[in-house]
């Protein structure tokens, strides 16, 4: 945000952001892209080396997975020479426990595809790994957060600062560079708290899921099957031409019963191989072509089958999900009312118990919040470091089902927003202002406590401003400016889709 009036200042950030680019996460697949093998055609005919020389720089993360602390250093060394920039260190500490064991470590929360990368040396990359140009592509957001945030970043340390991200290398990875991006040298390391549980997206998956989240949203998907069964009638016939395994979904296309036998799930797994490969600037043309005008031609009809399932992958996920949750807003308190809830916790850990509790005028949703606040962080480090004192800056790294079911919560995925699936690296921030009359910049005590009243937030998705709907309203938002949502309309609405036991309400 430019501060362009004098008396409006950030006072705090959340930014909440989607992973870099990554390679396909699921490595069987990849024998069945065209040109894969570890040898790929960069669109344009020319030759390329795969997924081969793409991943060639690791995590560094202390004390991950003990003993390895040692080649990392050797990899940032590494780094710091290519790019004149050494890498932000990670110490990830787990914040809570993962299938009721007490006691864990980070090591015990990657992924296998995660422990691999730790233990790797090759420069190609395993499923789902963040690529180099992911790496660099959150590098440079960091760079645009340090240019558009210069006048507040500078008061930010690592005591003033919370970083939460799921179990995945690619999510630690992202938020490490960004991290980089945004401070360089003047952040020599930083603490980041995995979130075992599923907790930065919705937790809708079959069987082991939120069951009441599952039954709110399924009609709704069921819906979004059914208006688009002419586009998928369409859709499987290229995409089995271009790839003959899918032949035994094209001669079994189930219409009204897509969800319950499996075929979208197929198909939207291709999708989101055809967009790792798309992205990496690979020819989508398949491995049958034999001369390169058919190829080229086969690559045209690939790429628009994969933006034809991109539209219906958004409507059956994340319109459905917007649709249900305006319909019963429980499946916005189950689907994403736990990271709305650490929202909340980080705007209100800035004022007194008291003011929130006034200002959300409902004891419970006021007794929740703190019960946040004090989740941000473990007791033992509450205990010996401010963080919650005085915290700026909150960074949640996430995956795009993070980002689209956020802002659907927030009443936003409307317009442009909704018709483009969260690409990677896409970011959700709240900016978090206060409203200084210049009249009493002179007057201002350091050690008053800061007042709801006079604070704002603003919230942006990749650097737009959002409207929320519960922001539109006369004496909502700051006057002339709607962006400008008053903390305390905030903190009320948001406040109440935030739940209480979110274990109990799911069942």
């Amino acid at each position: 945000m430019s501060e362009a009036k004098p008396d409006l200042r950030i006072r705090q950030l959340v930014i909440v952001h989607r992973h870099g680019e990554r390679s396909n996460y699921l490595a069987a697949l990849d024998e069945h892209l065209p040109n894969t093998s570890m040898v790929g055609t960069l669109v344009g005919g020319k030759e390329g080396a795969g997924w081969s020389n793409r991943c060639s720089q690791l995590v560094e993360m202390d004390g991950l997975c003990g003993g390895t602390v040692q080649q990392f250093w050797k990899k940032t060394v590494l780094l710091a020479k290519r790019n004149r920039q050494p890498l932000t260190r990670l110490q990830v500490q787990v914040l809570d426990n993962l299938n009721n064991k007490s006691q864990l470590d980070a090591c015990d929360l990657m992924s296998g595809e995660a422990r691999s990368q730790i233990d790797s040396t090759s420069s190609g990359c395993l499923p789902g790994q963040l690529t180099d140009s992911g790496k660099a592509g959150m590098l440079a957001q960091g760079r645009v957060f340090e240019k558009e945030y210069a006048s507040f970043l500078p008061s930010v340390t690592p005591s003033h600062m919370l970083v939460h991200s799921t179990q995945y290398a690619r999510t630690l990875e992202s938020v490490q560079h960004l991290l980089t991006g945004m401070f360089g040298p003047r952040m020599p390391e930083a603490r980041v708290f995995i979130r075992p549980k599923l907790r930065l997206f919705p937790d809708w998956s079959d069987g082991i899921g939120c069951r009441a989240l599952r039954q709110l949203l399924e009609p709704f998907q069921q819906l979004a099957v059914s208006n688009n069964t002419a586009k998928m009638d369409a859709i499987v016939p290229v995409m089995s031409a271009l790839f003959p395994n899918l032949n035994h979904i094209q001669n079994n296309h189930p219409h009204a019963t897509i969800l319950d036998k499996g075929t979208f799930a197929q198909l939207n797994t291709y999708f989101d191989a055809l967009v790792a490969w798309d992205a990496a600037g690979f020819n989508l043309g398949g491995k049958t072509a034999n001369d390169s005008q058919t190829q080229q031609q086969n690559h045209m009809k690939s790429h628009e089958a994969m933006m034809q399932l991109s539209t219906v992958a958004n409507q059956l996920l994340f319109h459905s999900f917007r649709d249900a949750g305006e319909k019963d807003p429980r499946v916005f308190r189950l689907g994403m009312g736990r990271v709305l809830g650490d929202i909340c916790a980080v705007m209100s850990s800035r004022f007194d118990s008291t003011q929130v509790e006034r200002t959300v005028n409902n004891s419970a949703v006021a007794a929740t919040l703190q019960t946040y606040v004090k989740d941000l962080v473990p007791d033992s480090v509450a205990a010996s470091e401010p963080i919650l004192k005085d915290l700026k800056l909150a960074v949640f790294s996430g995956h795009d089902t993070t980002i689209a079911p956020l802002i659907a919560s927030l009443g936003a995925y409307r317009g442009y927003v909704a018709e483009i699936w969260p690409p990677f690296g896409s970011h959700v921030v709240f900016e978090v202002v206060e409203h200084v009359p210049a009249s009493l910049t002179s007057k201002l005590d350091s050690s008053q406590q800061p007042s709801i009243d006079n604070h704002y937030v603003r919230v942006r998705y990749n650097s737009d401003p959002l409207k929320l709907p519960f922001c539109q309203g006369r004496g909502s938002h700051f006057s002339g400016d709607p962006s400008l949502c008053r903390m305390d309309v905030f903190l009320r609405a948001v406040g109440k889709l935030v739940p209480e036991d979110y274990d109990a309400e799911c069942k």
